[in-house]
């Protein structure tokens, strides 16, 4: 992988716990990505993205004040180039289906799932370069 083509994509996190948000930007960062910002709060995100127009916003489901697909919905409204990638903990079939469902989202990955860490970097890096990603745990989830 070439660190260096990284350096392309701007990132912005919008993440509720601030150790998942940290250890995103310092593994995006050894990656020589550029990490715009980070915020805790979806309504304050969405008037930051408005302004600095990321190629990819990596965004919790479940924030303190809206929910991600909110988030995603106000984003896509005013620049549907911003690729958006979901991480949740949630691994119950509704909320997936909801995810999945919503075309807004270009991603989804599970903070818990096994792959989560090993497939990041790729999966950014294929979601910025116009593919879709889903979390490779969730195939036998869906199939219950």
């Amino acid at each position: 992988m070439n660190k260096e083509a990284n350096a392309k994509y701007t990132i912005t996190i919008v993440e509720d716990s601030r150790i998942h948000a940290e250890w995103l930007n310092a593994e995006l960062s050894d990656n020589n990505f550029s990490v715009l910002n980070i915020y805790q709060y979806g309504k304050e995100a969405i008037l930051a993205i408005k302004a600095s127009t990321p190629d990819l916003v990596i965004l919790d489901f479940q924030l303190k004040d809206i929910t991600g697909l909110e988030v995603a919905k106000k984003i896509k409204l005013f620049n549907s180039a911003i690729k958006i990638f979901m991480l949740t903990a949630h691994t119950e079939i509704s909320i997936i289906n909801r995810i999945i469902t919503d075309k807004n989202i270009d991603a989804l990955g599970i903070k818990s799932s096994p792959y989560f860490e090993s497939n990041l970097i790729s999966a950014i890096l294929h979601i910025c370069d116009g593919g879709t990603y889903l979390d490779p745990s969730l195939l036998g989830k869906l199939r219950e």
